[in-house]
């Protein structure tokens, strides 16, 4: 699992979810990660920065997610039935180019 958080909440939903998964685990910050090579299934979250991923979290799953088995969590203050939230949340699909996406939660 790796995470970027900016304010706490990021990291605290990626630490609940770590507590729940079973077997051989690992968590990081996203500064602590070079690649998610080696990992069979990776979480990832981060919250929305800009209406989007920021540059760090962007070029990042662009370089390291293809091929790989993702289940993604995108942290935010907006409104569930704020209009622009899809568009927001799909840019982090878009960065994940060439990935398995098995779940996309927020």
């Amino acid at each position: 699992m790796t995470y970027v958080s900016q304010t706490g909440n990021t990291k605290k939903a990626a630490e609940a979810i770590f507590d729940e998964i079973q077997g051989d685990k690992d968590i990081k910050e996203l500064s602590e990660l070079n690649s998610l090579d080696g990992y069979d299934l990776c979480f990832v979250g981060f919250p929305i920065i800009a209406f989007g991923p920021n540059p760090t979290v962007k070029e990042f799953l662009e370089k390291s997610a293809a091929g790989k088995k993702l289940a993604m969590f995108v942290t935010h203050g907006a409104h569930e039935d704020q209009e622009d939230l899809p568009p927001w949340l799909e840019k982090y699909r878009e960065a994940a180019v060439g990935a398995d996406i098995i779940a996309f939660f927020n």
